[in-house]
């Protein structure tokens, strides 16, 4: 049976607010950026988050300019432990 998990785009939505604003979004900016703490973006940035509280939720959507939908997705992950095919490389587009 496949089970399902919770990862984020964060990555994602770096690199197109960095093509939007023709500059590099590193983590670091999105920490000094955001006012979150730089291990929290981290973490964000390696799909390592496994409780989400509303506050960094609500600070990382503020700063990209999206809906919590945008950064959080559901995936289905295959018995092997590895994701399946289809969610490896989201089609989602961030605004």
């Amino acid at each position: 049976m496949a089970r399902h998990v919770i990862q984020n785009r964060l990555r994602e939505l770096m690199a197109a607010k960095g093509r939007r604003e023709n500059r590099t979004i590193t983590q670091s900016a999105v920490s000094k950026e955001t006012g979150l703490a730089r291990h929290t973006v981290d973490r964000w940035a390696r799909n390592e988050v496994v409780r989400m509280d509303d506050t960094t939720l609500i600070a990382l959507c503020v700063y990209f300019g999206c809906q919590p939908g945008d950064l959080l997705i559901m995936v289905e992950q295959e018995e092997s432990g590895e994701i399946a095919p289809e969610y490896k490389t989201p089609a989602l587009v961030a605004h």
